[in-house]
């Protein structure tokens, strides 16, 4: 009958420890995805990342695509979840500002050869 009974009250204790040892932890945010304000106006970088499809596992680059290019591109940091997943992170043509609305803002103008509409396929 002992046995049993401490065996009863074991699972209320180590919920007690859990909760005792939760208490004590404080929180921390990895590298790269730890929260950050914006003032008003302020640019908000606009970053692309790899592209998957739902046709293949195959995963591209998102400038092996035609799509319009900043001056320069360059590679971004990636945090640990991108490095993991195996995205590359690169800056973009996007021009976003932080509470400032603006609409149907064109980014480039191209003209797309036949060959480059079946590469977006």
């Amino acid at each position: 009958a002992m046995a049993s009974s401490s065996a009863l009250r074991m699972p209320g204790y180590a919920l007690l420890v859990f909760v005792a040892v939760l208490a004590q932890t404080e929180g921390f945010y990895l590298p790269g995805v730890a929260p950050r304000a914006f003032k008003d106006g302020e640019a908000v970088n606009m970053k692309v990342q790899t592209l998957v499809s739902t046709e293949t596992p195959l995963q591209f680059d998102y400038y092996q695509l035609p799509f319009c290019e900043p001056g320069q591109i360059k590679d971004l940091p990636e945090n640990l979840g991108e490095a993991l997943a195996g995205e590359k992170a690169h800056t973009s043509a996007f021009d976003a500002r932080m509470k400032v609305d603006e609409y149907c803002k064109t980014l480039c103008r191209k003209k797309y050869s036949p060959q480059q509409m079946e590469e977006f396929q």
